[in-house]
């Protein structure tokens, strides 16, 4: 089925119900996802949550009674390439996904346990790889990861909460390491891949694995209200759970990698302004061949990263409405890690116009250093007349043909700028802007002007 056949089918769901039209009370759910919901959008930890079809003609409120939450949605990025890069034109990547969040509390007695899954099909083409030669990014962060593939299993999970003054959050199961380190959800607003969904010096490394790319993994988060420390263990295995993310096998795995956070997250003053300040690091036991011309293997690889988030107004009830700061740095290994350090800044403006309460203003500025150890390469390359290391094979999740240098790859900077226009409930669109300097990180490429927009339905 393609996407669009599958959008049609989700579509299908509030009609067959008896919902002929949208309706404006939102649906009910589960006493533990409700608690679960209201603590995350509290905290800026999620969003407010709206439906185009509202109540599905009361099929949600049917399900949650006996614990069961349904999410579809649909998604939409389209890039044009209008000045610079290696030619100019458009290409357009969609996803269509279905979440279900099933709380075992209420459905079976289970105290503070639940059960999450999500399936995807994602489907286009990505306009850095056809009109920039970008192999390090992409301007269209929802491109890639499955391949085209028709249905994929994201994440597939069994979480338990236990609450008090000191909480307690475990997960275990198929799970991306992205799912819960070095990542907000202030940072998908930007259609960039260089934030979304991690910052991309992360992201980059296939080992850190990022939604909807997941293997076999888990983590405990504990601490007070306004602090916790957070552990977990993640399987490393190249093209992770295949095509379709149904293969849960052991086989071709390559190590472990191990993830810490720390994070403070205070409100500050009488208006409650939230802030989140993180601290982490992250050891991989895969073996490394070193960037290089020796390629000397390394047993173990280490990367480091330091964000933060604050309020500085706020125009609503929500951790997110107001306008707020964000930046962050991350740092690996150079001899083994193509993005040796990145970092970004950026606003994030919700509410700033009273009339329009749910729209958002966002800016931002990432820059991306390239590890010394692969520009030499590529040097030494250059002059033997071979073809240049890109210093990474085609990424695990891709399913692409190998990557390739554009030229002596050096550094790269990306600007963005949107504004998410939030046309009714349920539905949002995004016209946004990005220059990219030296994409891929080459010079050989002329910087280029973007000009992108995002479509979102919550169904």
């Amino acid at each position: 089925m393609r996407a669009k056949g599958i959008a049609a089918a989700f579509a299908a769901i509030p009609l067959l119900a008896g919902a002929a039209v949208a309706q404006s009370t939102a649906q009910r759910t589960s006493d533990a996802t409700a608690k679960a919901n209201d603590a995350g959008i509290a905290s800026g930890a999620v969003l407010p949550g709206e439906h185009l079809f509202g109540d599905w003609g009361g099929v949600r409120t049917s399900l949650s009674d006996k614990g069961i939450d349904l999410k579809a949605s649909y998604l939409s990025e389209t890039a044009g390439v209008v000045s610079g890069g290696q030619r100019h034109g458009t290409d357009y990547a969609d996803q269509v996904k279905l979440q279900a969040d099933v709380d075992l509390e209420t459905l079976a007695g289970w105290k503070g346990w639940s059960v999450h899954g999500t399936l995807l099909s994602r489907h286009g083409r990505s306009a850095s790889a056809d009109y920039l030669g970008d192999d390090l990014g992409a301007v269209q962060e929802i491109y890639g990861a499955t391949g085209n593939a028709q249905v994929h299993l994201g994440q597939f999970y069994l979480e338990h909460m236990g609450g008090g003054t000191f909480a307690i959050d475990e997960k275990i199961g198929r799970l991306p390491v992205g799912a819960d380190f070095n990542t907000s959800p202030l940072y998908c607003g930007f259609l960039s891949l260089g934030l979304c969904p991690q910052p991309r010096g992360q992201s980059l490394d296939g080992d850190f694995s990022v939604d909807p790319s997941s293997t076999w993994g888990g983590r405990i988060k504990l601490g007070p209200k306004s602090f916790y420390l957070m552990g977990g263990a993640y399987q490393v295995r190249p093209r992770y759970g295949g095509p379709s993310g149904f293969d849960w096998g052991f086989s071709h795995t390559a190590g472990v990698i191990l993830p810490f956070e720390a994070a403070w997250t205070p409100r500050l003053g009488p208006n409650g302004l939230q802030g989140h300040y993180k601290l982490g690091l992250t050891y991989d036991s895969t073996d490394r061949p070193d960037l290089t011309v020796g390629r000397r293997i390394h047993d173990h690889s280490l990367s480091l990263y330091a964000s933060f988030d604050q309020m500085l107004v706020r125009t609503g009830k929500n951790g997110t409405d107001g306008v707020i700061l964000l930046g962050g740095w991350t740092h690996a290994a150079p001899a083994t890690a193509i993005f040796r350090d990145y970092a970004y800044a950026g606003m994030v403006a919700r509410g700033l116009i009273p009339s329009r309460p749910a729209d958002t203003i966002e800016a931002l500025v990432m820059h991306g250093w390239i590890s010394h150890a692969l520009t030499e390469a590529q040097r030494v390359a250059l002059a033997g007349g071979e073809t240049l290391p890109t210093g990474f094979p085609p990424a695990p999740g891709s399913f692409s043909a190998a990557a390739t240098a554009p030229g002596l790859q050096t550094s790269t900077t990306i600007y963005e700028i949107n504004y998410g226009f939030h046309a009714m409930k349920g539905m949002t669109l995004t016209p946004d802007l990005q220059y990219v300097v030296r994409p891929g990180a080459s010079h050989a490429v002329p910087s280029a002007l973007v000009v992108a927009g995002r479509v979102e339905l919550d169904f």
